[in-house]
C-alpha cells in the first residue's frame, strides 16, 4: 500500500524522509523498521499477566543497542507506556543492517566525492557479504545498494533496475542519504584474553569509561 494514501496520515517532510530511504509502501517500512506484523489482543493493562501477547503503542525513551549474533540479530530497548518503563527486546529484526547500510551509505558518498573508488567498492562488498549472510534484501535495501554501485557500474545497474520492476532510469534517481541515528553503536564487543589467548567475548557500551570498567567489568 502507498505511503501517500491519506490513512496513514503522514507529513510531506515525512514522506521525503522516508522516499530517500527508498520507502514508499507500507510493506517496504515494515521490513525496514522492527515493527511486529501481528495482531493481538489488547487487555486493559490492570488485567495483565506474565506472559500474556498484547499489543499497546509506547514511545522508545532510551537508545537502541543491537548486536549480532551468528545470523540472528537482538534489539534491545526501553519503551514508556501506561506509566511504566518497559523493556523491549526484538530478535532477528533489521537494526544491526540499517546501521551498516547507512555506515555504507555515508562511507560511499564520501569516498566518491574524494575519488576513493577502491575503498568505495570494499565499504559495498562488506555490505553486501552482511546481506549474503543474512539471505535476504528488502526493496529498499536492493535499490540503496545499485545506486550506490551505479557511479562505477551504470550498465548492469541500470538493467537489474530495470528487470526488477524499480521504475524510472537509475541516473534520474536521488542520491541515497543516510540517517545520522544509524552511524554509531551503543555497545562494541571486546576479547578477553588470558597469556595471549582469547577465552571470552564481552558487549560493553561504548560510552563505558577505564574507571568505570575496572569497577563493573568481571
Amino acid at each position: 500500500m502507498d505511503l501517500k494514501d491519506k490513512q496513514f496520515k503522514l507529513t510531506p517532510k515525512r514522506l521525503e524522509a522516508l522516499e530517500r530511504l527508498h520507502i514508499t509502501t507500507a510493506e517496504e517500512l515494515l521490513s525496514y523498521y522492527p515493527f511486529r506484523y501481528e495482531v493481538l489482543s489488547a487487555p486493559d493493562f490492570s488485567l495483565w499477566k506474565e506472559k500474556d501477547k498484547v499489543t499497546f503503542e509506547a514511545e522508545v525513551v532510551s537508545a537502541v543497542r543491537s548486536w549480532r549474533h551468528g545470523k540472528m540479530t537482538t534489539s534491545s530497548f526501553d519503551v514508556m507506556a501506561y506509566d511504566h518503563v518497559f523493556k523491549v527486546t526484538i530478535f532477528n529484526r533489521p537494526w544491526a543492517r540499517n546501521l551498516s547500510m547507512n555506515q555504507t551509505i555515508k562511507k560511499v558518498s564520501e569516498d566518491f566525492e574524494q575519488m576513493k573508488f577502491n575503498t568505495a567498492i570494499a565499504q559495498m562488498m562488506t555490505l553486501t557479504n552482511e546481506i549474503n549472510q543474512k539471505g535476504s534484501v528488502t526493496a529498499g535495501e536492493y535499490k540503496t545498494l545499485l545506486l550506490l554501485l551505479s557511479p562505477v557500474s551504470p550498465h548492469i545497474c541500470e538493467e537489474i533496475w530495470q528487470r526488477q520492476g524499480f521504475g524510472a532510469p537509475v541516473y534520474t534517481q536521488s542520491w541515497p542519504q543516510y540517517d545520522a541515528n544509524f552511524l554509531t553503536r551503543d555497545e562494541v564487543e571486546i576479547a578477553v584474553q588470558l597469556n595471549g589467548k582469547v577465552k571470552g567475548k564481552l558487549m560493553i557500551p561504548t560510552t563505558l569509561t577505564r574507571e568505570t570498567a575496572q569497577e563493573e567489568l568481571p
